[in-house]
């Protein structure tokens, strides 16, 4: 455990360092486009000095446990660690390899660490997924308590058959998920082009740890001061935690977000500017409670505009009402459906992206 000791303050101390290196430089040069840029990148280091992350050897009564228990499975582990964090799914690290010749799969750890510790665990992504007669570290993450299963559809307008939307679904460390729709100006291959490029940066983004707030702020940083032409791009972006339930909506510019729940759907309505369009953005946020059953309904703003009437957000809400399906990629084809109903041509893009919600620990 020494050895994870120094690792730890020595990377500790390398971020502490990072952080007051961005905050003097935001702070020396207030007045430079850049300062904002400066300023996030100290407070996310700072986000993640400040995670109350600990690495602690488990009590000796439960390593001892989990040793004899996968011993008896034909698995030998040494340096076993938990990872507990505030409000963070805890992870058990731990280097293991199997006493005989032969492979086991990881599943194996998690059945053993759950039947003694009393917690549902997965293999994080990173791990191998089989044990070999070779010591390799191996991480152990507490499951998520809410499931996502996510349907998409999609249509193009009839101008050339290329779509300006794009969309990202993501699977992220802490239990989170992304999901994303950018809509570009227009339609056609630079209108998809350029909503690729916001797509692309934001995966990027996340993947390096940045909350959805501070990506996109970097990314509107980065696009309003490129040297090249780019047209405005919308951002829809709902960031769900699967351990309590909390989704956030970040909207720039976007159509209206729907939640269906039972018999009612609520909406979620976003009244700034796209992505790009100024320097320093504006941007609608807001958070929802999340419970079984709940199903978040994200469109484009080609699904709303094909709706026929003045009020097409509280015909899109009767659409939603009326479907009675409890399958992701059913409800997203039968909006789409419903919106080109009777329509003789696709005058824009269209995208509809449905994630149901769904409680493990409420008996079906």
């Amino acid at each position: 455990m020494e050895t994870y000791d120094i690792k730890i303050a020595y990377s500790k101390g390398k971020l502490e360092e990072s952080a007051r290196t961005f905050r003097r430089l935001s702070e020396s040069c207030a007045d430079c486009e850049i300062a904002n840029e400066l300023s996030v990148m100290a407070e996310v280091i700072e986000h993640c000095l400040d995670a109350g992350e600990e690495l602690k050897e488990p009590a000796p009564q439960v390593r001892g446990s989990i040793e004899k228990r996968l011993a008896r499975r034909g698995i030998r582990v040494k340096n076993m660690c938990v990872l507990a964090a505030n409000d963070r799914p805890i992870e058990i690290i731990m280097q293991a390899r199997t006493a005989r010749k032969g492979n086991i799969s990881a599943k194996e750890i998690c059945k053993c660490l759950e039947n003694i510790l009393g917690i549902d665990f997965e293999p994080s992504e990173v791990n191998r997924r089989l044990v070999n007669e070779t010591y390799h570290d191996y991480i152990f993450v507490q499951s998520p308590r809410y499931q996502t299963i996510v349907g998409k559809c999609f249509v193009t307008s009839d101008m050339d058959g290329v779509s300006g939307d794009n969309y990202s679904v993501e699977y992220l460390s802490g239990g989170k998920l992304a999901v994303t729709i950018a809509d570009g100006m227009g339609s056609g291959a630079r209108a998809r082009s350029e909503s690729g490029v916001v797509i692309e940066l934001l995966e990027q983004s996340l993947d390096a740890g940045f909350d959805a707030r501070a990506a996109i702020e970097l990314i509107n940083a980065a696009i309003s001061a490129g040297r090249r032409e780019c047209h405005p791009v919308t951002v829809d972006n709902c960031l769900i935690d699967r351990y309590s339930g909390i989704a956030e909506f970040i909207k720039l510019g976007a159509a209206s977000t729907f939640i269906k729940r039972d018999g009612w759907v609520e909406i979620i309505r976003s009244t700034t500017l796209p992505i790009g369009v100024l320097e320093r953005m504006d941007y609608d946020g807001t958070s929802k409670k999340l419970y079984d059953g709940d199903y978040i309904i994200m469109v484009s703003d080609g699904v709303i505009e094909a709706l026929d009437g003045d009020d097409k957000e509280e015909q899109m809400v009767r659409i939603i009402q009326n479907i009675d399906v409890r399958v992701p990629d059913v409800i997203a084809s039968d909006i789409i459906e419903a919106a080109i109903q009777g329509k003789t041509g696709i005058t824009d893009d269209m995208s509809v992206i449905v994630t149901g919600i769904f409680d493990t620990q409420i008996n079906l």
